[in-house]
Order: structure tokens, then C-alpha cells, then sequence
């Protein structure tokens, strides 16, 4: 996978914004199965920190083969260089199912740093969101928001909105949790023209057994198990980013319907995502493991 001869001799690199149970770990996935060996992670071992753009640069200078990088610590907006044309990828979701989805990742995770896994694991969904809401506000309370307009450093109020839709405008390849599809179609669309051959069809990673649920059917899970008085503060706790959700979801359908001949593409995508899915599954049969499959998953035609 190389970047295309243009006019422009600056280098170019694909930069994804993680966001904790924003769909990442499937478009990390994305992203290794075309870079492979000129694909990096750039994470610090403190999962609260935050890395600078000077230390991305460094990294960059140092490894001059990587061309795409996915980051759970770098904040937007993307760095501006001389050197460098960066491409972002940002994904947003539904703030409620995000959380939910965050709860179950807790669950079964191993993790022994963070201390919201060992609170998830102890307590009940609803007790769970209670420590939320009382203890853990930037976690509770817009947390998209807060990562776009403020890096994360402080709670958002309305005028942090328009600065945080600045950012998801201005992103290259920007997704919505609730339309991966339409979204994968933009970002292998426009992220083609700097980059040959991309190939953004997937194997979801990192999720909860059990059929896909629709949004609708997983905020009435939430309120079944967190009761409609926890359900409703946390709705109202996160009206900024259901406002900038809103933005983006408007936004990717909007540049969805731009790509030339965009429904035959999203059945072609769907229809690789199926072979895909199917290659993944024979791999994991022959190799009698299928607690391996999240990262046997990830293996594909580059």
C-alpha cells in the first residue's frame, strides 16, 4: 500500500482518533489488514494520559516507513506540519450506547489499572451508572464533546458544540457508530485518493456476543437494567453530545451520498465483509481456538 504520486512531495499519513468504544478497534483493524508493517500504534502504557503532536512527530521522524497510525491518546484537532498531510479518521456513536457498551467491556475485560473495570465488575449496571453520574462526571457527562472541543480537560457547556462540529467537519474520513457502512464507504472513498487500493471491509472486533442490536433496541436494554430515573439523567447529562452526534450523523450521509455510485459500493463492501467474515471463521475452526478470534479475526488480503 503506497501513497498515490501527487504534486504535493509532503508525506502522507492516515491519523485514527480512538475513542473508547467508538467502533475503534474495528478500524484499527481496517487499517492493519491494508498497512500491515507500515501500520502503528501510538498509545502511552497510562490509559489517562494524553501524548502531544510534538511526540507523534518525533515518533514519525524515527519511522519513516508508517504511513497510518491509531491513537487512544492523541486529541483533536489534527497536527499541521510543513513535513505532513495528515488524513483523520474519527468515529462518534450514540452517547448512550456508548456507555452501556463501555459497561460491558468493564465486565469482561481483564483490566487491572482502570478502576472503572473493577467498579463494573462489583456492581450492578445501575449501581455501576450511579458511580457515573456521582463520581466519574467526564465519563458521564458529554465525554465527545469534551475530547473534541476541550481535549478532554474540562466538562462542555453549548458553546463547546460548534467547536467540536468544527472538528468533525473538518475531519478527512469522518464515522458514525450507528452507520459503519455508509461511513466505511466514505472513508475508503476519500481516503482513496491519497492512498491506492484501500480495502475498508471488516471483521467487527471487540464486541458483545450475541446478535447486532438496532439503537432503539439497545437504550430500551438500558433502561430496563439501569430503571427510567438513571436512564433519563443520563440522557440529560448527555444532550451536547446527542446534539453533535446529531451533526455528524447528518454529516456522513451527506458526504455518503456524494460518493459516485454510492449504493452499488456499500453492497460491494457488504458483500466483501461477508467473504471476509467467512474466511475469518475457517481460520478459527482449523485452529480449534475460538477464544482467538478477535485476533484471528483481524488477518485478511492486505
Amino acid at each position: 500500500m503506497f501513497p498515490r504520486k501527487t504534486e504535493d512531495s509532503r508525506r502522507q499519513v492516515i491519523l485514527h482518533y480512538h475513542i473508547f468504544k467508538n467502533a475503534g478497534t474495528t478500524v484499527e483493524s481496517i487499517l492493519k489488514n491494508n498497512f500491515r508493517a507500515r501500520f502503528a500504534r501510538f498509545d502511552s502504557d497510562d490509559y489517562n494520559s494524553t501524548l502531544s503532536y510534538e511526540a507523534l512527530l518525533e515518533f514519525l521522524a524515527v519511522h519513516p516507513e508508517v504511513v497510518a497510525v491509531t491513537s487512544h491518546h492523541l486529541r483533536p484537532p489534527k497536527p499541521v506540519d510543513d513535513r505532513f498531510v495528515f488524513h483523520d479518521i474519527l468515529f462518534l456513536r450514540h452517547p448512550v450506547a456508548r456507555l452501556w457498551s463501555t459497561y460491558e467491556f468493564y465486565r469482561r475485560s481483564d483490566l487491572e489499572t482502570d478502576p472503572l473495570a473493577g467498579a463494573a465488575k462489583a456492581r450492578s449496571a445501575q449501581e455501576f451508572f450511579q458511580l457515573l453520574i456521582d463520581d466519574y462526571p467526564f465519563h458521564s457527562n458529554n465525554a465527545q464533546v469534551n475530547l473534541l472541543a476541550s481535549a478532554g480537560g474540562k466538562l462542555p457547556s453549548d458553546s463547546d458544540v460548534p467547536r467540536a462540529a468544527e472538528v468533525i467537519r473538518q475531519a478527512t474520513a469522518l464515522g458514525v457508530a450507528e452507520l459503519f457502512d455508509e461511513s466505511t464507504v466514505v472513508a475508503e472513498s476519500c481516503l482513496g485518493r491519497a492512498f491506492r487500493g484501500l480495502d475498508f471491509s471488516y471483521v467487527a472486533q471487540n464486541v458483545s456476543a450475541g446478535r447486532p442490536m438496532s439503537l432503539d433496541a439497545q437504550l430500551e436494554r438500558f433502561q430496563q437494567h439501569c430503571g427510567t430515573e438513571i436512564f433519563n439523567r443520563i440522557i440529560t447529562l448527555n444532550q451536547l453530545d446527542l446534539a453533535l452526534v446529531k451533526v455528524a450523523h447528518e454529516e456522513v450521509l451527506r458526504r455518503f451520498h456524494l460518493v459516485p455510485h454510492h449504493d452499488r459500493r456499500l453492497k460491494a463492501l457488504r458483500s466483501r465483509c461477508v467473504a471476509r467474515e467467512k474466511a475469518a471463521s475457517r481460520i478459527i475452526i482449523a485452529s480449534n481456538h475460538p477464544t482467538d478470534f478477535a485476533s484471528l479475526a483481524s488477518l485478511g488480503s492486505a
